[in-house]
Parts: structure tokens; C-alpha cells; sequence
């Protein structure tokens, strides 16, 4: 028995629905299963960085460069820092000029000699949200104040991951992290403003190191010294 045109017309539809919505039906699936190992190697990569920057102190060279966009200016410097759980760190700058910033935990000092001056003030007023690295004192932090997420980059050397606060930040609307695939060290921290500003710190010659003594976190005002506070600023 012949079937009817309208009848073959009707099998032929069906046929392409069929096909098209478990091609659709296949998509999802794809796209599920890429998601879940995305997120199983976001998982992955932060346990990892955790384990890195949890159980000792660090040592590293650094080198900056902070552009104002609506001012088209970029400023460059170099350094040192030394960063130790939970909370302490000392930058050393010494271009274009001397300062040193640093912080035992709870309190702050800036000294900049040029101006024979001491800046004092809280930690946490200045290094808020894990500003200004302060994230890598306490590396809990990426977790308990971003919204984290892995950027797929071509590299074989390096991750990128995108950091977005989780409680709104003029100062960092978002920042990016590149870490190296190796060593898990965070090589290179991009910091964005709400307004575009751009904060980039790159790391170089990372040590680990147990015996940084937290006498270093600690500094003693030179006499005669201009004392100004965080909150005057």
C-alpha cells in the first residue's frame, strides 16, 4: 500500500524535529558536562593555590604599573614585598622613589623618606576586601569575598581566573589573577576600578619561605617624623 504525499510530508517533519531537538537535547548535555569539569578544575585550582599560600610566607620582586584612564596616565614602579598569614606584609618600593607600606595584621604604616613622613592608620581601612594583594595574606578570602570564575585562555603555562567582590567596590569593580600552571604561584595580579582605572602587578623571583620573622611587619617610627593619619586623607 502506496502512502498518501501528505502522509510522507508529515513523517518527513517529524523526522527533522526529532533530530533537531536531540540535537538540541545533546548541546545540553555538552554544555553540562563542560560546565561541571570547569567547575571541578576552579575547584581544583583554588585548592591548590590555598595549599600554596596557607602554610608559609612568601618573598617576591615586583613591578607595577597604575593607569588613570580619564586622565590617560600611567604610573611605573618596582619593588619588593614579603607577604605572611594572616594579614602582614611589607612592600618595599624603590622607584620611582622610596616608600615603604607595610602592615602587621591590625595596623598600618606608610613611610615615605622623601617627605620625611609616616602615614598611620588601620589595615583594614586601607587593604579593605583583600585590596592591594592583601587576598594573598589570607587566601580564604578568594572564596569568602569574590565571586570566582575561570576564564579560558590559550596557555599552557598559565590559568587566568576572574574575581568579581561579592559586596559592591568602586575602588575594584573586578580583578584578574594569572597563576602558573607549575607552581601554582600567582605571577600576576590586573585590578579594574568602576571607573576603568587599571592596577597591574606582575611577581617575579617567588620564594616560599617559613622563617620570614614577623618583626618585619612591624615598623618603628623614625624621630622627627611628620605623623599623619589615614583617616585625614
Amino acid at each position: 500500500m502506496k502512502l498518501k504525499p501528505l502522509i510522507l510530508l508529515y513523517i518527513f517533519i517529524l523526522l527533522i524535529c526529532l533530530t533537531f531537538y536531540g540535537a538540541i537535547g545533546l548541546c545540553e548535555d555538552l554544555a553540562s558536562k563542560r560546565k561541571a569539569t570547569l567547575d571541578t578544575n576552579l575547584d581544583e585550582i583554588l585548592g591548590s593555590i590555598e595549599k600554596k599560600y596557607s602554610s608559609q610566607g612568601f618573598s617576591a620582586k615586583f613591578t607595577q604599573e597604575s593607569t588613570l584612564k580619564a586622565m590617560e596616565i600611567t604610573n611605573r614602579a618596582t619593588g619588593k614585598i614579603m607577604f605572611k598569614f594572616p594579614g602582614m606584609m611589607r612592600w618595599e618600593y624603590e622607584t620611582p622613589e622610596k616608600q615603604s607600606i607595610i602592615s602587621n595584621g591590625s595596623q598600618l604604616w606608610i613611610f615615605r623618606p622623601k617627605d620625611n613622613q609616616v602615614i598611620i592608620g588601620k589595615a583594614r581601612d586601607f587593604f579593605q576586601n583583600g585590596q592591594g594583594g592583601a587576598f594573598l595574606t589570607d587566601i580564604k578570602i578568594l572564596r569568602q569575598q569574590f565571586h570566582v570564575s575561570l576564564v579560558k585562555i590559550n596557555s599552557d603555562k598559565y590559568y587566568k581566573l576572574k574575581l568579581v567582590p561579592i559586596k559592591e567596590n568602586l575602588d575594584m569593580d573586578h580583578l584578574f589573577l594569572k597563576i602558573s600552571k607549575k607552581t601554582f604561584h600567582v605571577v600576576e595580579i590586573i585590578t579594574y576600578s568602576a571607573y576603568n582605572d587599571e592596577n597591574l602587578i606582575c611577581f617575579t623571583d617567588i620564594q616560599f619561605r617559613n622563617n620570614i620573622d614577623n618583626a618585619v611587619f612591624n615598623f618603628k617610627i623614625p624621630e622627627g617624623t611628620d605623623l599623619v593619619s589615614l583617616d585625614e586623607l
